[in-house]
């Protein structure tokens, strides 16, 4: 089971990854042909911005799971240099571990009702005219995968404080 469920986190994490790798190149795609067509033919490229706002939108949302999975969020470790005991750092690691779930826990709560309400009013892009239910579902999928990623964090801390293990503190 526990093959199976590493096996799976990285394939989530290679999709993550190719995701927003993807996204970025078709956001500078995007702009590169809006740009080299307002100069060529002073025409500008309906959407353009948008479909390039969107995916930023797309990017940021994924890249919060990065993130998350990573550990690759902003710290500031002023306690360390004063607390000099790893048990009490590693309480101190886990309340803000679960401090950060439930933060995250109630975005996503937040973000699935932004999502039932672009379907139900069936919101719609200004410029292209696409349903907006389609870049908000990145912001419930980003989200739900961060908590993922934060809850494995908080299962690997609490076990390497009851097993008297230093628990994470940047070692990556």
């Amino acid at each position: 089971m526990v093959r199976i469920l590493r096996s799976l986190g990285r394939v989530v994490a290679f999709l993550e990854d190719i995701c927003v790798e993807i996204l970025l190149a078709a956001m500078m795609l995007v702009i590169v042909a809006h740009v080299a067509n307002r100069a060529t033919l002073q025409i500008p490229s309906g959407g353009a911005w948008e479909l390039s706002r969107f995916c930023m939108i797309i990017i940021v949302f994924i890249g919060l799971a990065i993130g998350a999975r990573e550990r690759g969020h902003i710290r500031i470790d002023l306690l360390s240099s004063v607390v000099k005991n790893d048990r009490v750092l590693g309480g101190v690691n886990i309340f803000f571990d679960v401090l950060l779930l439930g933060l995250v826990l109630t975005y996503w709560y937040w973000s699935i009702e932004y999502f039932r309400w672009t379907i139900v009013d069936g919101v719609r892009s200004i410029d292209l005219q696409i349903p907006l239910a389609i870049v908000v579902f990145s912001m419930v999928v980003g989200v739900a995968l961060a908590c993922v990623h934060l809850g494995r964090n908080l299962i690997d801390d609490v076990r390497s404080f009851r097993k008297g293990e230093t628990v994470w503190r940047g070692q990556y």
